[in-house]
């Protein structure tokens, strides 16, 4: 859960940041309805992995100490 919070948030920040100055307007709308929603899954799906990865490597670590 803590993955996709990252996500989430990083995908926020990316939508009210660099998408404005590049252009592409506020969250990206510019370009159309799926450029948001696409990365917000692309955002999400990276979260989840980097939140599952770094369980696994803290579960790995705590056991072997």
């Amino acid at each position: 859960m803590k993955g996709i919070t990252f996500g989430v948030g990083a995908w926020l920040l990316m939508m009210i940041g660099p998408m404005p100055m590049s252009g592409a307007g506020l969250f990206g709308l510019s370009m159309g309805i799926m450029a948001p929603v696409l990365t917000l899954v692309l955002h999400i799906a990276f979260g989840a992995t980097m939140g599952l990865t770094f369980a696994k490597l803290k579960s790995t670590h705590n056991s072997t100490f």
